[in-house]
């Protein structure tokens, strides 16, 4: 970035993709947590040796390589972030002092710091971890944009096959032997409850909540809710093993999910096993306090 840029960057202030830090002479942790909230957001710009009130104090020259070397192997640290960051901070001149300046892009998955999630807000770096539904939100925006929460403008009534659509009306069930409403309805119609007509697509937040193909096999009965597996997962762990679930996106998504000592003989056991006696006396009693 041209030193120039940097100038109008300090020179406009605190927002939502731009911080300052003092740290002089070394990184603190609230440094890491800005590089993920960033990273869960819109991405932004960190200026080391910059404080509040847009003032440079500059970073000591005699600790700018230990705090890149230092700042570099944390990014890259699967210990410390997951998934791994690859930054290249940049050493800038300005006024006689030094400055680092870090450049986050906005990241395609949804990025943790020792463990926490943090998103960012124009009061700062939030740590979301324990708020289900700002979770549930972050992995929602950090989907992919599949082809079927496309709008095709240009796509009129005549291109869709009448036949799918009839198909898709008999597969609702009944309620109490009561129709469906999609039953009554004409094709058009139908098409438009289903949220697969839309004069605009339907935004919140600024990201498309519900996908047409989701709404469409609720109705049907073949999927449940979007996001409801994530909510009852914080829900129910929290509930019967008092601990948090952990996501992991890789190639494959995990959920783990941490059990109790009480749980862990009676999960692990092999079917052959019963458990053994102490352990079916503590878990006859947790249950019978219950």
């Amino acid at each position: 970035m041209e030193i120039a840029e940097i100038q109008r960057l300090i020179a406009g202030g605190e927002k939502i993709d731009v911080e300052f830090k003092k740290s002089s002479r070394k990184l603190n942790r609230d440094v890491y947590d800005s590089v993920c909230a960033f990273s869960n957001r819109n991405g932004g710009d960190i200026f080391l040796g910059v404080s509040d009130d847009r003032s440079i104090t500059g970073v000591d020259p005699d600790a700018i390589d230990k705090m890149l070397k230092d700042f570099t192997t944390a990014v890259n640290s699967t210990d410390k972030f997951y998934p791994p960051l690859y930054l290249s901070p940049q050493v800038v001149r300005i006024g006689g002092k030094s400055i680092i300046h870090i450049h986050v892009p906005e990241g395609t998955q949804v990025c943790r710091h020792a463990g926490h999630i943090y998103d960012r807000s124009y009061e700062g770096d939030l740590d979301i971890t324990n708020n289900a539904d700002m979770v549930f939100k972050l992995y929602a925006r950090k989907q992919a944009t599949y082809f079927v929460n496309r709008v095709y403008p240009h796509m009129d009534f005549s291109a869709l096959d009448s036949a799918v659509i009839e198909k898709a009306r008999r597969m609702t069930p009944y309620y109490n032997n009561v129709a469906h409403p999609w039953r009554n309805m004409g094709d058009e119609e139908l098409l438009r409850s289903a949220g697969l007509i839309l004069n605009d697509p339907f935004v919140l937040d600024g990201i498309q909540r519900v996908s047409a193909r989701d709404h469409l096999l609720r109705e049907i009965l073949l999927a449940d809710e979007l996001g409801s597996g994530m909510r009852n997962s914080y829900k129910y762990t929290r509930l019967y093993c008092g601990g948090e679930p952990e996501f992991s996106e890789e190639d494959t998504f995990t959920l783990t999910i941490p059990l109790t000592e009480i749980a862990n003989p009676v999960v692990n056991a092999p079917a052959s096993v019963p458990p053994d006696e102490g352990t079916r006396e503590k878990t006859t009693q947790k249950t019978t306090q219950k």
